[in-house]
């Protein structure tokens, strides 16, 4: 196994490790499994825009459907789209 150093934001990294210590797993485990995981979708082509654009249509169509007014749904989208999300906000972070 080859060892190597990667640059991930402190939040994501806090994650990890909370994760690796509920699950009684090495951060390296996660990773590892993580990487398993998105390979075939990575290698797939598929770009995040189309996948954000198709999921977020689902998310749109459940928060129409509970009555959620569509500029409502829109602004969410955009501000998703756009990474400034309320944490990001407060922390400065993007």
């Amino acid at each position: 196994m080859i060892r190597t150093t990667i640059s991930i934001p402190d939040e994501e990294f806090q994650e990890i490790k909370r994760l690796a210590a509920r699950t009684d797993r090495s951060i390296s485990w996660l990773l590892r499994q993580a990487f398993r995981l998105a390979k075939p979708r990575l290698e797939s082509g598929v770009s995040y825009a189309e996948t954000f654009d198709r999921v977020w249509a689902e998310i749109g169509g459940v928060l129409r459907e509970s009555g959620i007014h569509e500029r409502k749904v829109g602004q969410l989208i955009a501000t998703v789209r756009s990474g400034k999300s309320k944490t990001k906000a407060r922390t400065g972070k993007r």
